[in-house]
């Protein structure tokens, strides 16, 4: 695969090797493909720095994730076909994103479930168009401290602060973003005026109304993005913009159980992890809810079928 280098050993999510877990290309249609992308861009982030490191550091600490789901009583992994991958960042940001996202379309393209760890949030941009490209009547599914809606952000178009705007440009996706709790008066206007935006605020989290939330998205597929800032600061400290006030354990959990629980999810990221050395709780974090999510995707697998 052009961009891609197929990663082996120890260096694998959860670090199994291969006579422990097939790979993704192994045609065995009881298995749930999935196909780890470490996407390691780090080009425009703003405050903090670091995120080029979140991928490595999900992958070590994925080693140290228990293979039993104690919630569910079972051992996930032994219903996966996996592989792990790692997409070049060399060149310039327009010539990575492209690549990233002819990478990924192959991804599609082979079967698998792509579960691409950043990285900075715009890395979600290449995954969602090639994401749309099969599933062209997607739904986006976004966890974030910040809506991400802007048009640009310090001279660029195409960055972290914009991703979602990207995302969602020149088409009716519907964007539904959970945990936000900080916005520009620009993205405030721009949402409230696009009826393809629902926000979820933290704030209002005890209000959510999740039944509303499933019967809105119906039976569209859905793309999971989660930048990792959605979480509160206090459990979450390692990421560029950490902010207070937001999302716990649960209350990410729960919306991944109602969106997993109703429709099929075809792709998704997790981004913005910028590890602290020393601090191995939040790398942990990201790690487990990598290995949650591809639980939970899984049990909506192959409902819906690719476009053509």
């Amino acid at each position: 695969m052009t961009g891609n280098g197929a990663l082996s050993g120890a260096d694998r999510f959860l670090g199994l090797d291969e006579s422990e877990l097939p790979r993704c290309n192994d045609a065995e249609a009881s298995r749930h493909k999935i196909s780890v992308l470490s996407f390691p861009l780090e080009r425009t982030v703003s405050y903090g720095v670091g995120c080029a490191d979140g991928p490595r550091a999900i992958l070590e600490a994925s080693k140290q994730v228990e293979l039993f789901d104690h919630e569910y009583q079972w051992e996930p992994y032994r219903a996966f076909a996996l592989n792990t991958q790692e997409i070049d960042v060399a060149g310039t940001i327009a010539d990575v994103m492209s690549q990233a996202e002819s990478d990924i379309a192959q991804v599609i393209n082979s079967g698998c479930f792509p579960l691409v760890l950043g990285g900075e949030h715009t890395v979600s941009v290449a995954a969602v168009r090639a994401i749309r490209s099969a599933f062209p009547e997607i739904a986006i599914v976004h966890f974030d401290a910040h809506l991400d809606l802007r048009e640009q952000y310090e001279g660029e178009s195409v960055c972290h602060a914009t991703a979602l705007r990207r995302c969602i440009d020149g088409t009716e996706t519907p964007l539904y973003s959970f945990g936000i709790r900080n916005e520009s008066i620009e993205e405030s206007q721009y949402r409230r005026t696009n009826p393809n935006v629902t926000v979820f605020s933290a704030k209002d989290r005890s209000e959510w109304r999740l039944d509303e939330f499933k019967q809105a998205l119906g039976d569209r597929p859905v793309y999971l993005t989660i930048d990792l800032d959605c979480f509160d600061s206090s459990l979450m400290p390692a990421t560029g913009t950490p902010e207070p006030g937001g999302l716990f354990w649960d209350d990410v959990i729960r919306v991944l159980e109602a969106v997993t629980g109703h429709t099929t999810v075809v792709g998704a990221d997790i981004v913005e992890l910028a590890p602290i050395l020393g601090m191995h709780a939040p790398d942990f974090l990201a790690s487990k809810l990598a290995y949650k999510l591809m639980t939970l995707a899984s049990s909506a697998m192959g409902s819906t079928s690719r476009s053509t």
